[in-house]
Parts: C-alpha cells; structure tokens; sequence
C-alpha cells in the first residue's frame, strides 16, 4: 500500500473515532484535513455529520467559571500532554486522551470533544494560527498541570485545583467520620475482588500526570 493511501486511511479512522466521541463535523475537517464532501461520502447518514452546527465553544470564562469545568479541562490536557509529549501524532493524542478522560469520568464527563479539541488548540497552537490564549502551568506541591490564562503565574505554595479538591475530599472525610459513632468507624475498608482496598476515586483524576 502506497504511503500517501496508508495516510488518508489512518486519518479516516481517526476521523471515525473522533465522530464516535461526539465530535462536530467541522471540528472533524480540521483535526485530520479530510473535506465534508469525503466525510460524507464514507460515513454517509453518520448523525454527527448534521449534529452541533451551532457555534464551537471558545470562551475562556466559561473554562474558569465553576472549578469542575476547569478540572475536567485540566485533567484532560493532562492525558494530551502526556501522549503528545512521548511521541504521538497531534491527532492521534487527541482522540486517545480524550477517550481515556471519558473512561475515568464515565457518567460525569463536563468537557465535551468540541471543548477539548478548543484547549488544545488555545494551549498549543495545533490546527490553528491563532496566538495560544491557556497555559500549562505545573504545581509545586503535587506537580500536576493545571491551565490558566496566558501571563498567569504559578504562585509558591498556592495549591493549584487537585490540591484544593484534595484538601475538600480530606475534610469531607474528617467530618464524616466525626459524625460516625466509634464502633461503626472501625469498618473494614471496602476491597477490589483481588483483595486490595479501593482507592478513593478522586485519585483517578491524577492518572496520567506527568511526573
């Protein structure tokens, strides 16, 4: 097989993960260069094709309004960063990491495909020629990253989103065992059927943080 047919297929199957993740059909054409008229050609009545032709999302105040948007913003860019940075395609790190956020949050997903594709684009300049308005910015304590407005800095000692939900997640505990009587909260940890105890699932924001 030809280099140019490998390329082309590869884009389309890209293309077709992106459709299946909730992609709009512009944000498509632009992620992989493929044209509407080839879209529709091979994935014919695709819902997605006709679906969100509304205008994309690209505030920035909506990004920062309410702190779960922005950890789910963050822990996104997370997983992206940590795929493009160890070698993998632009689009093929998107697709992947957007899955995988999908699969930590399953039934609580706040960033759509459309929303995600517009931080990476606002962080990296991917896909786009428009100057990045987002920056990763690395937290001293727990050494995540966490996106903020181009120019911010990251304050010494200033606990970035993870910390702040880590320090809420610790006090919530705290008063739930205050207001358990003794003998109750002595209970045997809940525990995986392979014998190890559960971990608390706001841990599982942190998966892919890059050390």
């Amino acid at each position: 097989m030809a280099a140019h047919q490998h390329h082309h297929f590869r884009r389309l199957d890209i293309a077709r993960e992106a459709l299946d993740l909730g992609a709009r059909r512009t944000v498509v054409q632009q992620l992989t260069g493929i044209t509407e008229k080839e879209l529709r050609r091979v994935f014919g009545a695709c819902p997605a094709l006709t679906a969100n032709t509304g205008c994309r999302p690209s505030s920035i105040d909506k990004l920062f309004h309410g702190r779960q948007m922005h950890l789910h913003a963050s822990d996104f860019y997370n997983g992206f960063h940590h795929l493009f940075h160890r070698g993998a395609s632009p689009d093929e790190a998107m697709v992947v990491a957007y899955r995988r956020y999908q699969d930590r949050h399953a039934g609580s997903v706040r960033l759509g495909f459309d929303r995600a594709f517009w931080v990476v684009m606002s962080v990296c300049q991917l896909w786009t020629n428009t100057r990045p308005t987002l920056t990763p910015l690395r937290c001293s304590t727990c050494g995540a990253l966490h996106l903020a407005p181009v120019g911010a800095k990251a304050a010494k000692g200033m606990p970035c989103t993870y910390c702040r939900l880590d320090r809420r997640s610790t006090r919530r505990q705290r008063r739930s065992h205050a207001d358990v009587p003794p003998q109750a909260g002595r209970s045997t940890p809940l525990r995986q059927a392979d014998g190890a105890c559960a971990e608390p699932t706001w841990r599982t924001d942190r998966e892919l943080r890059v050390q």
